[in-house]
């Protein structure tokens, strides 16, 4: 991109570990997707006619009064999910941490480390794929072997990031996904998937306006991908307030804080946290930063 490059400065509601939130975009490594080098995150943002515009975000402020400068050469259209990208909760995590011993002690001594959502559902979508039944290291390796060979490098403010086109991904050959050490189901889900946006069985953006229910059906309706695909989309992308109770991780930390470490089964994990309510995002979060660090 080319054009005139515009920034501002956008005004968060306090306490945010902003940096601190930024941390996990280079936890298993990068992917070349959403790119923090622990100064500027730059990603991509879907756009209502199906293009991404790339963003330069740079954390400012402090703890207690952050914010976000932001650059990009459409930022007037990206301004409203710059603004939304960061789930605070803060009323109902207050309310949580309140009721629950558990969360409040965790609460009272974690950074304010918050929810990150992706901009780009597509690039989610990919990493849902990727990282099905594998480490998380090699989810990454997996993701960047094929930005390196099918996406395509935006800049913005002299800064680099990668966008993955579902219409490019459309037409690659499964076999040349095999040769990268994709295994075959995840090959054919990835390029599935892809066809599937590009053809119109499946609207990314028209996700934004359903119930939860809707949503998690249209996305299981695609080959390949399955509840815990949907759910971390519902908690990732829209920043719905939803427990991924399938995902042996939050499960993990269920345990820890309710059962002396035994890990629950699905559904007593949904039981154990049902009260959490308006805070689930933000709490399932911040127990899961406290199992990492």
């Amino acid at each position: 991109m080319s054009g005139t490059l515009e920034s501002a400065r956008i005004k968060l509601a306090g306490p945010v570990d902003v940096p601190g939130s930024f941390e996990r975009f280079t936890r298993w490594g990068d992917d070349l997707l959403d790119r923090w080098d622990g100064q500027v995150l730059v990603r991509t943002v879907l756009q209502g006619d199906g293009s991404v515009t790339p963003v330069a975000i740079e954390p400012s402020g402090t703890v207690k009064a952050p914010a976000l400068e932001a650059k990009s050469e459409s930022l007037a259209t990206i301004t409203e999910p710059l603004e939304s990208m960061i789930v605070t909760a803060h009323a109902p995590l207050a309310r949580l941490a309140a009721e629950d011993p558990a969360i409040g002690a965790i609460a009272a001594v974690a950074a304010p480390r918050r929810p990150i959502l992706s901009l780009d559902p597509f690039a989610h979508l990919i990493a849902s794929i990727t990282a099905q039944q594998v480490n998380m290291r090699w989810a990454v390796t997996l993701r960047r072997r094929l930005v390196d060979a099918y996406g395509q490098t935006l800049t913005v403010d002299g800064l680099a990031v990668s966008w993955l086109d579902p219409e490019r991904i459309a037409r690659v050959e499964q076999t040349e996904l095999r040769e990268m050490q994709f295994s075959g189901r995840k090959a054919e889900y990835i390029v599935g998937l892809a066809q599937a946006i590009a053809e119109g069985e499946l609207s990314l953006l028209g996700l934004r306006d359903l119930e939860d229910d809707e949503v998690m059906a249209r996305i299981t309706a695609i080959r390949g991908l399955g509840r815990w695909t949907a759910e971390w989309y519902l908690v990732r992308v829209l920043g719905r307030p939803h427990v991924v109770a399938g995902d042996l991780a939050v499960r993990k930390v269920i345990g820890s804080l309710y059962l002396s470490g035994e890990v629950p089964t699905e559904d007593e994990a949904r039981g154990l946290t049902a009260h959490w309510g308006d805070a689930a995002v933000v709490a399932q979060q911040l127990a899961l930063e406290h199992l990492y660090s």
